[in-house]
């Protein structure tokens, strides 16, 4: 949960700290606005300096994170730390390449960022459908489900773009009171992402469970609209239901 401090870097001003410029005396360190204590920097201090990662293979990575598995591979071949870096789409809203793959249902290439020295988080736990530690963390944490991914994406919704091998911890989500009405900055709904990855038993939960079928997305599209867009005649019948 907690990462070792290699760099403090803003993709905005595109500069970084060294490792070494953190450490100071005193228990507390300022260090771009931020806040180190001196047991951290001590420990930042035994690691070798490293020069800052590109920012633009950074955003590369985790551009091409939500679809292309082949380009994030040779990015990772070329600076393999690449898999463990951030980055700032404005406003805070910070996103890996994981959290990429995570909220695009792309477990290929999730796997792979993992396999190649990624940090795990509860986005992808939850939506590579890894039931028990979904169910660990909803039992040490029991709101988890209230906290927003990259975009502001709900972890309900990364259960349903992870398809069938999700279902399960979809569930323990629905049962532990996730709000199935919790959408992400640009109005993106549980409802629209089961239509989205034609998941018909979730929309038919969703909608039992209250999932507002008037909810519209930055584009003013609701999640009917969507089916229709889709041919999708079952889920159309079942949101016009209502």
């Amino acid at each position: 949960m907690f990462n070792h401090i290699t760099r403090i870097s803003s993709s905005a001003a595109g500069k970084a700290v060294p490792r070494r410029d953190l450490i100071a005396g005193g228990s507390l360190i300022a260090a771009g606005g931020l806040f180190v204590s001196k047991a951290a920097a001590q420990v930042a201090s035994q690691v070798p300096d490293t020069p800052p990662l590109n920012p633009e293979m950074v955003k590369q990575l985790v551009s091409k994170s939500h679809a292309d598995l082949d380009t994030v591979r040779d990015l990772a071949k070329k600076e393999p730390m690449l898999v463990r870096a951030s980055w700032d789409w404005g406003n805070g809203d910070w996103e890996t390449g994981l959290g990429a793959a995570s909220h695009m249902g792309r477990r290929d290439i999730a796997r792979f960022l993992i396999d190649s020295g990624a940090r795990i988080d509860v986005f992808a736990v939850f939506m590579l459908g890894e039931v028990s530690p979904s169910k660990a963390l909803l039992t040490a944490f029991p709101d988890i489900h209230k906290t927003p991914g990259p975009h502001g994406i709900p972890l309900l919704s990364h259960t349903i773009i992870g398809k069938k091998e999700s279902f399960d911890v979809f569930q323990m989500l629905i049962a532990a009171g996730a709000d199935v009405n919790a959408s992400a900055w640009r109005g993106g709904t549980p409802l629209m992402m089961a239509v989205a990855s034609d998941q018909v038993d979730v929309l038919r939960i969703l909608l039992e469970k209250g999932a507002n079928r008037a909810a519209k997305s930055s584009n003013g599209m609701t999640a009917l609209d969507f089916a229709k867009k889709k041919n999708a005649t079952e889920m159309v019948a079942l949101l016009e239901k209502g």
